[in-house]
């Protein structure tokens, strides 16, 4: 009995991925076509004792374990095959569906099922003919508060090159973002990421884990078009944005270590594991959205506000808010023709991390068109 070292070693797979059509069904299916598995050995420890540096061109014993080893590889590369990846690509289309191509964004859906008690009338925004002006007054105080947020002005972190910004940026970098302007979102809210757990496979040879820490959402300070709203329904109004980029950083840690697995071919796994914490970053530039918004105001209680509140700007927010009955957002439809590739960081060994950057930019090759399909139900649920 021999504790064998190896160093060097390396492999080289082909798998096809079986699908109908790319372009609309998700592979369900992995084949190994091809697998050219390379073992070096480096040392052999001799339990019974010595411990024997060989090189494997010159040792008969090192060449048979290299032989036999790396047909042990091939052999769980293929049974990973046809079970792990097989259940990756399952897991996949799962986390697709959530966000079907065909989603349908219905802008009027909160106002439909707008409940309102007899005793509550609202501001009709839509018609403008209201007993009162009312309607216009909120009209103009909507226009103003477009105009007040779409004026450039200096900024002071200076993210551009004039040193000047849209308001409304500014105003997200000093009350909602991060200091590194990103806004933090819920893990739970991806469908991907489930309990946390990304991704988790024992076989014979590895155990590996993949846990999702945390989302961040950056470039949503990088309005590039904010358009006046304009009222679709009696309480609905429509606005087009659009956003220089849009980026999802996500950081997550991967472990991987000996399997402890009752056929593993692991003899002793011991305690040593493999931990990398990453960040894997992707998004989109240039991303235009028309977003819609249910402004259900008592007619009541906004007609009671002073009219110098009005007019006032750091006074009208708080006004229109204290009159509200409801707001929402309905819909967020987006329009977008390219996804950037995934960028992988922060990796400590170099072997891991070619082995997760190839493997993530092959899924992005092959998913890419449904990516692009399934972003604006993403957007909208998920966002």
């Amino acid at each position: 009995r021999a504790v064998v070292k190896s160093k060097g070693s390396s492999a080289s797979v082909i798998t096809q991925l079986r699908s109908p059509d790319l372009n609309r069904v998700p592979p369900t299916s992995a084949t190994l076509e091809d697998c050219a598995a390379q073992v070096k050995i480096s040392e052999l420890d001799f339990l019974d004792g010595g411990i024997i540096a060989l090189s494997p061109v010159e040792s008969l014993i090192a060449r048979g374990v290299q032989n036999q080893a790396s047909k042990s590889v091939c052999k769980e590369l293929s049974d990973f095959s046809e079970s792990g990846l097989v259940s990756i690509l399952k897991n996949f289309k799962d986390s697709l569906a959530e966000y079907p191509a065909n989603f349908l964004i219905d802008a009027m859906s909160s106002e439909k099922n707008l409940v309102v008690p007899d005793n509550i009338e609202l501001l009709d925004l839509y018609s403008g003919d209201s007993e009162s002006d009312v309607s216009e007054v909120v009209e103009l105080a909507l226009e103003e508060g477009v105009s007040y947020l779409s004026e450039r002005v200096e900024d002071p972190v200076g993210f551009t090159s004039d040193g000047k910004d849209m308001r409304i940026n500014v105003l997200l970098r000093d009350i909602l973002l991060e200091n590194d302007r990103s806004l933090l979102l819920n893990v739970s809210d991806f469908a991907f990421a489930g309990d946390g757990v990304m991704f988790e496979e024992e076989n014979r040879l590895t155990n590996t884990k993949i846990t999702l820490n945390s989302v961040k959402l950056f470039g949503i300070d990088t309005f590039s078009r904010f358009q006046p709203l304009n009222p679709i329904g009696n309480y609905t109004l429509q606005n087009e944005l659009s956003w220089e980029y849009i980026n999802f950083e996500l950081d997550a840690t991967i472990s991987v270590k000996a399997s402890r697995a009752p056929d593993s071919i692991i003899l002793n796994p011991g305690s040593k594991d493999v931990m990398e914490r990453v960040t894997i970053t992707f998004g989109v530039e240039n991303l235009d959205a028309v977003a819609s918004f249910l402004l259900a105001i008592n007619q009541d209680v906004f007609e009671s506000l002073k009219a110098g509140s009005l007019l006032n700007f750091d006074d009208l927010v708080p006004c229109i808010m204290s009159a509200l009955f409801q707001v929402d957002t309905p819909a967020f439809s987006i329009s977008l023709s390219d996804i950037k590739e995934p960028v992988l960081d922060n990796f400590v060994s170099p072997g891991l991390d070619r082995l997760a950057t190839g493997a993530a930019l092959a899924a992005f090759q092959v998913y890419e068109p449904l990516l692009l399909k399934s972003a604006p139900a993403f957007f909208q649920i998920a966002v």
